[in-house]
């Protein structure tokens, strides 16, 4: 107990000492009065208006504004048909591209197609014939082979009685004039045999051309099928390129950017010539703003933004956050994110491409008690007036646990507190203060006469 007494007194003995000192160089302690009012916290960043939907953050931070149209197909511009600030219709024309040339290249390709189509009907009608022509020969093979048949049978006859006829002729019982008939009759019908058997090999031989002859001109109906598919293609897609000539509007919205003028030549390459910019509204716009990394964190969705811009410099606009897309945008090795802001602009005063100087809501009250930073800062056993050149004392770093000193009967006295919200000028306190209670916030030192006859 006595170690914590005497410990008291020489704390008190030191701050007696210093007082003394300071009061004696014309020390005087700056204070605060500790006061209720709004604190608000924030986040500032910087954007970029443009309507919604229509921009596009660069990997170097720059923001891209508008959607835009360009040529397809390369030529002559021979008609433009709008100008800034027209109000356009989805599909409307906005220039033409001379469409002679990709006109004539489509009526060639219409006609090779009518030819192509001609040879594919050619080709059908020579399958037919050919198939009727073997469907004929068919019919031919068969009335031969039955033929055949039929002189096969009449062979085998004749033969049975020319045997018949030896034996007869050699028994008396017939005449040497019927034998020889019967061999004539014999011979005659095996040379008919052999006659019909020659003809059917023929038939055999032509069906077998006829079957090639078909299967050839079915291989050119295919053919030509593959001609009418390809030139089917080219032509949609010299079409397609006809209806490339006219360049039209991808939604409803203005115009707010014409690149381009009659008699200019576009050329359309693996980037497409920006020719126009059409936004989609100017009723309702966003704010692309870049957030710090280190702020990121207190960013969501449907947080209160409140911005100003310089065209109008005495009027807040207000929006709310839509949208944190997750995609880095580094500048000079200073990670940023893209925060989209959404926001009304009915009487379209807010303009595509005006900096907005942004301050994201972080948290608001409206009557908290609250003191200045520089409160939490202050703390005078750090201080020496013999060390302090200037007229006004430099607090030194704040401590880990929350504190405050003010004066009690002309002494500073230290007194904890507990802290809640704060922003880059006042901190609320939860406990510890009242209103009206005065906290040190620095040291004035009254400026001693130099002494004309010093050294330096």
């Amino acid at each position: 107990m006595k170690k914590w007494v005497i410990l008291g007194i020489l704390i008190l003995a030191v701050l007696g000492v210093w007082f003394y000192l300071h009061k004696k160089d014309g020390v005087q302690y700056l204070t605060a009065a500790v006061k209720r009012g709004p604190l608000t916290v924030k986040v500032e960043a910087t954007g970029v208006l443009d309507p919604v939907g229509n921009t596009t953050v660069n990997s170097d931070g720059s923001v891209t504004g508008g959607i835009t149209v360009g040529a397809q197909v390369t030529g002559l511009i021979s008609r433009v048909y709008v100008g800034f600030n027209t109000h356009v219709k989805k599909g409307q024309i906005l220039a033409l591209i001379n469409p002679r040339p990709y006109q004539e290249i489509v009526d060639q390709d219409k006609a090779n197609l009518a030819s192509a189509e001609a040879n594919l009907a050619v080709a059908e009608t020579n399958v037919e014939n050919n198939r009727a022509l073997y469907d004929q020969d068919l019919a031919n093979q068969h009335s031969l082979i039955a033929q055949e048949k039929k002189d096969k049978a009449t062979l085998d006859n004749n033969r049975i009685n020319y045997h018949r006829e030896i034996v007869l002729v050699k028994e008396n019982y017939d005449s040497r004039q019927s034998l020889d008939n019967s061999l004539y009759a014999y011979l005659a019908s095996k040379a008919q045999v052999e006659s019909d058997q020659a003809l059917i090999r023929q038939g055999e031989a032509k069906l077998t051309s006829a079957k090639i002859q078909i299967q050839t001109t079915l291989k050119q109906v295919q053919l030509q099928k593959a001609v009418i598919l390809g030139a089917k293609a080219r032509l949609a897609q010299d079409e397609t390129n006809l209806n490339y000539c006219r360049i039209v509007s991808p939604n409803n919205g203005i115009v707010i950017a014409v690149n381009t003028a009659v008699g200019q030549t576009v050329v359309s390459s693996f980037q497409s010539p920006n020719l126009f910019v059409i936004a989609k509204s100017l009723k309702t716009m966003q704010i692309d703003a870049l957030v710090d990394e280190a702020d990121i964190a207190q960013i969501h969705k449907g947080q209160t933004v409140e911005f100003h811009v310089d065209a109008y410099p005495n009027q807040l606009f207000v929006g709310k956050v839509y949208q944190i897309r997750k995609n880095p945008i580094v500048q000079s090795t200073v990670v940023n994110y893209d925060v989209i802001v959404y926001l009304k602009n009915p009487g379209e005063k807010l303009l595509p491409g005006m900096t907005a100087d942004t301050n994201f809501i972080v948290a608001q009250k409206k009557n908290v008690l609250e003191i200045p930073n520089r409160a939490l800062l202050f703390s005078p056993l750090s201080t020496s007036s013999s060390s302090n050149s200037s007229p006004f004392f430099v607090p030194s770093a704040k401590k880990n646990t929350p504190h405050v000193w003010v004066l009690v009967n002309g002494m500073p006295v230290r007194r904890n507190i507990k802290t809640g919200l704060a922003n880059s000028s006042y901190t609320q306190v939860l406990s510890g203060l009242k209103k009206g209670n005065g906290v040190i916030v620095g040291i004035k030192t009254a400026q001693k006469k130099r002494n004309p006859f010093a050294t330096f």
